[in-house]
């Protein structure tokens, strides 16, 4: 792909294979998609876990898990933190649920001693299936449950996030957050694949939390001085790099990034993992070398524009409306960006790719206009086409 750009632009999915049953996409050693009822209660009792079955008349699945977005994101997460998943057709799969009377399509929420505690419409909406199944994590049961998880020293960062999330759901905001902060802790310190693949989860979780509470930002703050630390002495990690500067964009301390970047080594792929958030600082700077050794130009953009074309696909509103990664205002952007980088180092050839790619994604006046904008900062209206 190119340089180490190419990390913020590839999603990878890592299915791994236990027995007949499949991990979920971006999650690891748990949160299984089984591919029967019988597989989905066997380990639910073993992870102690809740089942969430969906049936429907088609063979494409639940449209949340085919279609995520922002609205179904928390729903999603807590299924995977709490259930084990199984889709099935009514036709195709008719003699296992059959045997379970189950004759046609909806959604079951059901224990490990196959107790059905809630049975909804398949097309029941994000909001209500979120709240059946959360009132089932914070109860006395619930939270017995995720206890006898983390005793079992089966996946201890998972079931400890899982603690903190149901604490956090409870109400119990204390007791949370110091669950959350051994996350964090240990997930700065690049521990284990399960503290990494799921850092982002816990992040996310810690900054909602830090909006209100006070603990909650300062747990943050020492969980992104170690990470810092880390770094110090392991400066290839980019994604802990990229995690570290969304902590600093969050909590409204962007210039904590900038001191980051600028102490860890040239060519470092750490250093590669920060463009998102330190490159229009770097643009105002005019510190175009800098920005530009991040990067490989002509595959940077052709690489936004790809993601542009997948998410008009799924997500054609915010494609052309947002101004998000995969929408059309942020490949223009970071275009711009680039053209303007490379007009000011005179890499005239590299500009010229540049240019000639962003104009045939978007024709409009608009973005000529904003060419000659940008070569007016970069020193080179002699470029103007």
């Amino acid at each position: 792909m190119f340089k180490q750009y190419g990390r913020f632009l590839t999603t990878v999915v890592c299915v791994l294979f236990v027995t007949q049953l499949m991990a979920h996409p971006g999650y690891y050693g748990t949160a299984f998609h089984a591919h029967t009822i019988d597989q989905a209660l066997a380990v639910a009792a073993k992870e102690n876990k809740l089942v969430f079955i969906h049936v429907s008349d088609n063979d494409r699945g639940w449209r949340h898990f085919r279609w995520p977005n922002k609205e179904s994101s928390g729903l999603i997460d807590l299924l995977v933190r709490e259930t084990v998943i199984v889709e099935l057709n009514i036709k195709k799969d008719a003699a296992q649920l059959a045997a379970f009377d189950i004759s046609t399509p909806q959604i079951l929420i059901v224990d490990s001693r196959q107790k059905v505690l809630e049975q909804l419409s398949e097309h029941a909406v994000v909001e209500l299936v979120q709240d059946r199944i959360s009132q089932y994590v914070t109860s006395e049961d619930g939270l017995a449950r995720i206890d006898a998880a983390l005793a079992s020293g089966n996946n201890p960062f998972f079931n400890r996030e899982r603690k903190a999330a149901a604490l956090a759901l409870a109400g119990k905001v204390d007791a949370s957050i110091k669950q959350y902060q051994i996350c964090l802790q240990e997930s700065m310190a690049d521990a284990s694949l399960a503290a990494k693949s799921r850092r982002p989860q816990v992040i996310g979780a810690m900054l909602t939390l830090a909006e209100k509470y006070p603990a909650a930002k300062q747990a943050l703050l020492k969980g992104r001085q170690r990470g810092a630390d880390h770094l110090s002495a392991y400066p290839n990690n980019s994604k802990l790099s990229s995690d570290i500067a969304r902590i600093d964009l969050a909590l409204n301390q962007k210039q904590a990034s900038m001191k980051l970047f600028k102490r860890l080594p040239q060519g470092s792929r750490a250093r590669n993992g920060m463009f998102d958030y330190i490159s229009e600082d770097l643009q105002q700077k005019q510190q175009y070398e800098e920005l530009l050794s991040l990067i490989e130009p002509l595959k940077a953009i052709q690489g936004e524009i790809t993601l542009y074309q997948r998410n008009k696909i799924l997500h054609p509103v915010s494609a052309e409306r947002g101004n998000k990664r995969g929408s059309r205002a942020f490949v223009i952007q970071r275009g711009l960006m680039i053209a303007e980088a490379l007009a000011a180092v005179q890499r005239d050839e590299d500009y010229q790719s540049v240019v000639n790619e962003l104009v045939q994604f978007d024709q409009s006046k608009s973005v000529r206009k904003s060419l000659q904008k940008a070569l007016l900062r970069a020193g080179r209206t002699d470029l103007s086409q």
